[in-house]
């Protein structure tokens, strides 16, 4: 069976955001962030990582904790922490439950992951499988199509969940994406999903472990 590592997890937030909003003091204020995110507890050194403004854009890191902001969106993104152990959803319900009056269109869970295959035989079985059919449309690419991808969209009641699969012919990893989006209009539709997000985003991870087994 191919390795699957997982890569990283993200909450993306649509709608009209202030990204003058995102300090670190104001996170730590909040209560959103404690002093167990910091990346070092010197007091002479910033206890974040990055910290980019702009009147469009704010992004503030705490290693591989990453929170960006722009004028239409939200996003808090875990490089480190497993789909289950990762604390962005609780920090996502607070910014939001601060925020309560910010105009909302949609939310998203994201999950990234690969699959790395062991050996030739694997690989091939994987193209076989899921994207062979991309062969055709290497075919009739403009320019030189050196990698495979492809979509899959389904619909589960509220929500709308898209697998996608990234791979060169002849690189034996696949990059995988899952995304589960739902419509909202405001904060208290927003609360309701990021309390059941770790049941969505188990659902998105499952998918790309099983296509694991080939």
């Amino acid at each position: 069976m191919a390795e699957y590592k997982h890569s990283f997890v993200n909450v993306t937030v649509l709608g009209r955001m202030n990204p003058q909003i995102l300090t670190h003091d104001w996170l730590v204020k909040s209560k959103i962030i404690t002093w167990r995110d910091f990346v070092t507890r010197d007091k002479t050194k910033a206890p974040f990582s990055t910290y980019f403004n702009t009147p469009p854009m704010t992004q503030l890191a705490y290693g591989p904790l990453v929170f960006t902001v722009e004028e239409n969106k939200f996003v808090l993104l875990d490089s480190k922490a497993g789909i289950g152990k990762t604390k962005i959803y609780r920090m996502a319900q607070q910014y939001f439950k601060l925020l309560s009056h910010t105009p909302l269109t949609k939310v998203g869970f994201n999950v990234q992951g690969a699959l790395t295959f062991k050996n030739p035989k694997e690989m091939k079985a994987f193209d076989s499988k899921y994207v062979n059919c991309g062969e055709a449309l290497q075919q009739i690419a403009i320019g030189k199509g050196e990698r495979i991808s492809f979509a899959v969209s389904t619909k589960e009641g509220k929500a709308v969940y898209r697998l996608t699969c990234t791979k060169h012919p002849e690189e034996p990893k696949a990059i995988l994406g899952g995304n589960c989006e739902f419509d909202i209009k405001d904060s208290t539709g927003l609360l309701e999903i990021l309390s059941d997000s770790g049941k969505y985003v188990e659902e998105l991870g499952q998918q790309q472990r099983e296509m694991a087994k080939i």
